[in-house]
């Protein structure tokens, strides 16, 4: 299974219209089809389903801006479950630390099992 990128077809043919050509470098332009093509040639990783138990290995399975950011967290990053999250009563959040020092809350549809 692969990934459907919204608008992925519109980002083709805008970059093979005489616009684009004028106004993007040859490279540039090169370089955004093999982004377009890497991201929908990935798999779509399931997210998690259940709750894993503290201590357990998870692995992120999206880019989020702040996990880079701030914990150095790609796809792919393995992490620890430290302790479950408790901001409501229905909340089936974890908090995991990437080995950056620090632990982050994060959804189950944003991690997965290595």
């Amino acid at each position: 299974m692969s990934n459907s990128i919204p608008g992925a077809a519109r980002v083709r043919a805008w970059l093979t219209s005489r616009l684009s050509k004028l106004l993007v470098p040859a490279q540039l332009r090169e370089d955004i089809f093999h982004l377009v093509a890497a991201a929908e040639s990935t798999p779509v990783v399931p997210p998690l389903v259940k709750r894993p138990g503290v201590g357990a290995t998870v692995t992120l399975a999206r880019f989020d801006p702040y996990m880079h950011r701030a914990h150095a967290a790609v796809p792919g990053s393995i992490g620890v479950v430290t302790r479950h999250s408790r901001c409501t009563s229905d909340d089936d959040g974890v908090l995991v630390d990437w080995g950056t020092g620090g632990e982050v809350r994060c959804d189950l549809s944003e991690l997965t099992y290595p």
